[in-house]
């Protein structure tokens, strides 16, 4: 019998080998890529192709080349040994061509074609350890609660969707006051002052009927109609409420309409989590009281108990679109001159070069289009606003990257997106409430809508989410994947357990076959059957196999969670792998002591560095060593004091895992990063880690430890890392917090 070749096989002899007997014609499908085929061949490509945007509603991206060959490490100072040899060889039928890169790369994960993935964990170890939400533990339900079910009733999956917001186009649009007041410009200066200095509504309020009083007191007849207080002010330069407001539930975080609660009794959340569970128990209601009592001089009143609140992401976009010169910002990135060797910006990298519209199959970020098609980066996190409380606040910014790198994350560009209520965070799926009302907004976005500019009285603006820029968890939870301990979401590699039951990343002689590529429409499709599973077994046992939950972000049709999910460089390298290095690795094992600890801070203390860099705190011998430390201060320490500090006091293999650090960190936190220089990135990082497992033991290899080997192909995609890591949205969490609000809860 003969071997049956591959499609791809077939592609490849057809066109080395052109018929006599019938004219070849182009194809340029993704297949063959503009080769020359037969006219039939053709034709069932384009079939395939038409079918598979009918059901998809996707256009497939062009395929990465994988590289076979290793990078040449040149000798450097900082590393006086020789590299340790790496080459990962594929076979050539698994081999992908990009017409647009020609170079290749050794990181990138290979791209297959298999329908299912092979699992080497126990799904029942999962279940029990990684995915159990001890706040819905099943209870016994007897057999009387067993009701007989008819297929009507069962039809009826999960649903995440919010109220009617109100935020359509009638009051979208932010309306033109000619105002002819002569003190115009002293309420417009106090509006500024407060957004200048982060003043409060009451402060700003009082401030207001401070200066009101000054003025009639000199001229009654000319200020009698100045505001009256902060509301007044606002209302004359036409600023309504940009806030949107949901009442949520404190249990499930289901979103209510405020107006729409009754105010003369409690109100009890509705939301059902298994609407077609075979045993009627589990159909009920939540029930929780999502009001709380308010009283007022006409007597006792019902007022929603959480708040969570959004933007208008159109009136956002207006108030930036009406700021002059924000249109010429957002189109420099088109004058700029293309390297196909470097990487400077977020511009050089494959995803803002190949990302498409899948309904016009052609490129979304076009010249013609610079200052209209906007491409989003995303951020979820969690903070403290408190000191001396457990009170986690969540908030999702998001910033846009048409703007250059130097005024992209200012705090006037960046548009916080809402503001998740406390006191602690969503549980797994429970973000989804959360999210459905943002993610219906970048529908509408992605569909486009005109606002008027400051250069055009209309201009048709489409936007689209390109980014998702996230610590490990909350990346987990925004696009509803497995936790990071269990497997990666951007390869086929999953934990491995020992006896105790603890994961770990280690081993990589097999490394051919579970650094492959994962499949953006299987995950789609698995997150879809979630929503159908009818019990909470159901759905435990589909995540521990298929490592993925629903998430509301799927409703986005451009969306691929392999691309578009990034590695956090600020996490995973410097609060992730530097400070397991140093504090789990060398101060654990005793290869640092107390005494080389207080050794290491009297070297720092000596050393002279530029003012702008910034001299780290004097806690490296305090409490158990390095205490305190933030990203940027790990940073620092990696970049300029490690390697001179350390040095003598490490052994030699340690000293081995340091270089390979030291060096990948130094040629990644560039502000310009050659390609070829992220293949010697990557190298330094696998030898690292390889050094770690042969040094400590598997055990030792967490999950920052194998993200980090996908981080190079981060920066192919969206270029330096100073173009995607979270320092700026740390910052603006800084921000929030120091914010003086109103009441004593966020």
């Amino acid at each position: 019998m003969t071997k049956r070749k591959s499609k791809r096989s077939f592609v490849r002899e057809s066109t080395s080998k052109p018929s006599s007997t019938r004219k070849h014609v182009i194809c340029d499908c993704n297949i063959c890529q503009g080769a020359e085929v037969d006219p039939r061949t053709k034709e069932s490509h384009m079939k395939k192709r038409e079918i598979s945007r009918v059901f998809t509603d996707r256009t497939p991206e062009r395929p990465s080349e994988i590289g076979t060959s290793r990078s040449h490490i040149t000798n450097d100072p900082i590393i006086p040994m020789e590299m340790d040899e790496m080459e990962i060889s594929y076979d050539s039928e698994d081999e992908q061509y990009d017409s647009r890169d020609k170079q290749k790369f050794n990181f990138l994960a290979k791209k297959t074609s298999k329908s299912k993935r092979k699992f080497n964990i126990d799904p029942f170890v999962l279940i029990e350890h990684l995915l159990s939400d001890h706040e819905d533990d099943d209870q016994e339900v007897e057999d009387d609660d067993v009701a007989s079910i008819e297929d009507d009733d069962l039809e009826q999956n999960v649903n995440f969707d919010a109220p009617e917001s109100g935020y359509g186009d009638d009051d979208s649009d932010t309306p033109n006051i000619n105002i002819d007041q002569g003190f115009a410009w002293i309420v417009y200066w106090i509006l500024k002052y407060q957004e200048r200095y982060r003043l409060s509504d009451v402060a700003t309020n009082s401030l207001i009927k401070f200066i009101r009083y000054l003025l009639i007191s000199h001229d009654k007849n000319t200020y009698s109609t100045f505001p009256t207080s902060l509301y007044m002010a606002r209302k004359l330069f036409g600023i309504g409420d940009q806030i949107i407001k949901y009442a949520t539930c404190p249990t499930c975080c289901k979103l209510y309409s405020v107006n729409k609660l009754p105010t003369d009794k409690p109100s009890h959340c509705s939301f059902q989590n298994f609407p077609n569970h075979p045993m009627a128990n589990y159909r009920s209601p939540c029930g929780a009281v999502i009001t709380k009592q308010v009283p007022t001089n006409q007597g006792i009143i019902y007022r929603p108990a959480l708040i969570f609140p959004i933007v208008n992401i159109k009136r956002q976009l207006q108030r930036l679109y009406n700021k002059k010169g924000f249109e010429e910002s957002c189109r420099k990135w088109a004058a700029r001159p293309n390297n196909d060797h470097e990487l400077s910006d977020i511009y050089d990298g494959r995803i803002w070069k190949e990302f498409k519209d899948p309904n016009e199959d052609r490129l979304f970020f076009r010249h013609d289009v610079s200052d209209s098609n906007l491409g989003i980066m995303l951020n979820l996190d969690w903070f403290q606003p408190f000191d001396n409380s457990q009170h986690s606040v969540g908030v999702i910014y998001g910033v846009i990257c048409n703007l250059p790198r130097s005024e992209r994350f200012k705090t006037s560009n960046t548009i916080t997106l809402a503001v998740i209520p406390g006191p602690g965070e969503p549980k797994l799926h429970k973000l989804n409430h959360y999210l459905a009302p943002i993610i219906d907004q970048f529908i509408e976005l992605w569909k486009g809508i005109d606002i008027s500019t400051n250069e055009t009285s209309s201009k048709h603006i489409r936007a689209a989410i390109i980014c998702c820029a996230c610590d490990i968890p909350a990346a987990r939870k925004l696009c509803g994947l497995i936790s990071a301990r269990a497997a990666c979401h951007l390869c086929e590699k999953v934990a491995n357990f020992d006896d105790r039951n603890q994961s770990n990343f280690g081993g990589f002689d097999d490394m051919n076959q579970w650094f492959v590529k994962r499949d953006a429409d299987e995950i789609r499709n698995n997150a879809y059957i979630w929503k159908e599973c009818n019990t909470e077994d159901a759905r435990k046992n589909h995540v521990s196999e298929t490592f993925v939950r629903w998430s509301e972000i799927y409703r986005l049709p451009y969306f691929d969670p392999t691309k578009f999910l990034i590695v956090d460089p600020m996490h995973c390298l410097f609060l992730g792998i530097a400070k397991w290095i140093v504090t789990r690795l060398w101060i654990e094992e005793n290869r640092l002591t107390t005494k080389h600890l207080e050794i290491m801070q009297e070297r720092v203390n000596k050393i002279k560095v530029p003012s702008d860099i910034g001299r780290i705190p004097n806690k490296i011998a305090t409490g158990d060593g390095f205490s305190g430390f933030t990203a940027d201060q790990w940073k620092t320490f990696i970049l300029i004091y490690a390697t001179t500090i350390t040095w003598d006091l490490l052994k030699d293999e340690d000293r081995k895992i340091l270089s390979y650090f030291v060096r990948a960190c130094n040629i990644l936190v560039c502000r310009i990063i050659s390609k070829s220089g992220l293949n010697e990135a990557y190298q330094c990082l696998l030898s690292m880690v390889k050094l770690v497992e042969k040094q400590y033991g598997q055990k030792k290899i967490t999950p920052n430890m194998h993200l980090c080997l996908h981080i190079c192909e981060c920066a192919l995609d969206y270029g330096p890392l100073y173009s995607f890591w979270c320092y700026s949205f740390e910052r603006m969490n800084g921000l929030l917090g120091n914010i003086n609000i109103n009441i004593n809860i966020i």
